[in-house]
């Protein structure tokens, strides 16, 4: 038979190892969108091409959304509400929202230099 200290303290322990448990399955997700967002997105933005947003859009969603799915499969033995669902999926969608973003920013330093590169020589004395 157990008291109410021990109960209270397994239930403790209990919610401690689930808030763990989730905490780990997001950071495996969050790293899965890393890889799959990064090194492409820097593709496309040093290849330049005139349709580099709409490939970024199209990878960015593909990503998400996979990333999305698999996300709500591991957690759907956790029986939680689906406010806290729908709040980790979103935590999830904006995390690779951000990548990109972040990605965007980092690039946009280097677009005056790969203008320079690809602009031949007579061209750059023009200016």
């Amino acid at each position: 038979m157990t008291t109410g200290i021990e109960s209270e303290t397994i239930e403790s322990h209990a919610s401690s190892v689930h808030d763990t448990k989730l905490s780990e399955i997001t950071t495996k997700f969050e790293k899965q969108l890393a890889k799959g967002l990064i090194e492409p997105v820097e593709s496309l933005f040093e290849a330049g091409g005139k349709d580099t947003w709409v490939s970024i859009r199209k990878l960015l969603k593909r990503e998400t959304e996979a990333a999305v799915t698999e996300l709500s499969a591991c957690i759907s033995g956790f029986e939680l509400d689906e406010e806290t669902v729908e709040r980790m999926q979103q935590s999830l969608r904006d995390y690779a929202k951000q990548i990109v973003a972040n990605k965007a920013k980092e690039e946009s330093g280097k677009i005056l230099i790969r203008m320079k590169d690809r602009m031949p020589e007579d061209n750059i004395n023009i200016l």
